[in-house]
């Protein structure tokens, strides 16, 4: 049944991703390109710690990232620091002992990435934990070598968002992150 006096529902040229990653992963940023042309569109594959896949999605390779062709990733993509003390000792790189403790533990993740060039919206959201393995301990412990120490308070993780976006863009953003785990 048509819902406007165009004889379009009003949801037939918006992508409706909430809570749908599929639509995500084939439809998203394909929002501005229903005008009967060709758009390529490419998906790359990245693999992160624990075998998880994410896909990092340019929306058309064929235009400059804007609004209309925007960047963004499928799922969190997670790296484990333990993994870069083994890649730096590789390239004879040392590092103090504090620090090594600190990333035997520890996790970086981008959790969020939706990028539409430098006037439009934007979220990026990075976490580091500092409790990964949940053998080690946070932060407090592993850079003072006290367990008592960690014991009577840690750090345990730090977030960081950067977000731009104007109140008519909120809800693509919003669609963005109901299609996000967690």
């Amino acid at each position: 049944m048509a819902d406007n006096e165009e004889g379009k529902s009003s949801g037939d040229s918006e992508l409706q991703v909430a809570g749908d990653r599929g639509l995500l992963k084939y439809l998203g940023g394909t929002e501005s390109f229903l005008d009967n042309q060709d758009h390529i569109g490419v998906a790359i594959r990245v693999t992160s710690a624990g075998g998880k896949e994410s896909n990092l999605v340019i929306s058309d390779v064929k235009k400059e990232v804007s609004y209309e062709a925007p960047v963004f990733i499928t799922q969190t993509v997670r790296l484990e620091l333990s993994r870069l003390e083994e890649f730096l000792k590789d390239q004879g790189i040392s590092m103090p002992g504090p620090l090594k403790n600190v990333l035997k533990g520890t996790a970086l993740s981008c959790d969020a990435f939706y990028y539409t060039g430098k006037d439009g919206p934007l979220l990026m959201v990075f976490t580091l934990d500092f409790d990964a393995g949940k053998e080690h301990g946070g932060l407090i412990k592993e850079l003072s070598g006290s367990e008592a120490l960690g014991k009577l308070f840690d750090v345990t993780g730090v977030s960081l968002r950067v977000f731009r976006c104007s109140k008519e863009d909120f809800k693509r953003l919003k669609d963005y992150c109901t299609t996000l785990p967690g």
